[in-house]
């Protein structure tokens, strides 16, 4: 068997090159999105077939991080894997609204958006520990708090789509939970005070 050959770069190796933290920074946020990208495009995390109830008392403290966060924010209304604001990922680059072909890094997005890697990788974070991929909300403005967990799609299927609600008003309609799950149009069921799941189909 013929052996390989192997040749010796005459330049010193890489780890003995000097990295700047520009480099290393964008060396990171590519590391980021390409995870933010497994995580959303594989079927990881709680399956959609879990219970939402178990999952959501097991998981109570980062919903309810999630919740205070996404409330806080004084301009940004979602925040997930594939959305920021008026931001959205397609192929690797992310995308303003409106402007299709101006391709963002994700450094220029964030700094775009107004929001900063920290809690951007805050919300990744409780994100993925839920099972979901975006929290989002609507306008306050002169109105009570209402917004939704979105919860990673079951890539088997069988039942309604399940996303956790946070809402300061009761939804409508509010049902029993095997009644609101049969409901062919969107439906809820209680979960807690100011905490529903949502069916749909």
């Amino acid at each position: 068997m013929a052996e390989r050959l192997r040749f010796r770069s005459s330049r010193p190796p890489a780890l003995e090159r000097p990295v700047s933290a520009a480099r290393r920074a964008t060396r990171w946020a590519l590391a980021a999105g390409a995870v933010a990208a497994i995580l959303y495009f594989s079927p990881i995390g709680p399956s959609r077939g879990d219970d939402p109830r178990g999952r959501f008392t097991a998981r109570r403290p980062d919903f309810t991080r999630l919740r205070d966060m996404i409330a806080s924010e004084s301009s940004l209304m979602s925040i997930g894997v594939d959305n920021v604001g008026e931001f959205w990922l397609f192929d690797g680059k992310w995308t303003a609204s409106g402007q299709r072909f101006v391709a963002y890094s994700r450094p220029e997005m964030l700094e775009a958006a107004g929001l900063s890697a920290k809690r951007y990788d805050a919300y990744l974070s409780l994100l993925g520990r839920v099972g979901a991929y975006r929290v989002a909300r609507q306008s306050t403005l002169g109105g009570s708090l209402r917004g939704m967990v979105f919860l990673f799609r079951d890539s088997q299927g069988g039942g309604p789509a399940v996303d956790i609600v946070f809402s300061q008003r009761q939804p409508e309609p509010l049902l029993s939970w095997n009644a609101a799950r049969s409901e062919s149009r969107p439906a809820y069921a209680k979960l807690d005070d100011g905490w529903y799941v949502e069916f749909h189909r």
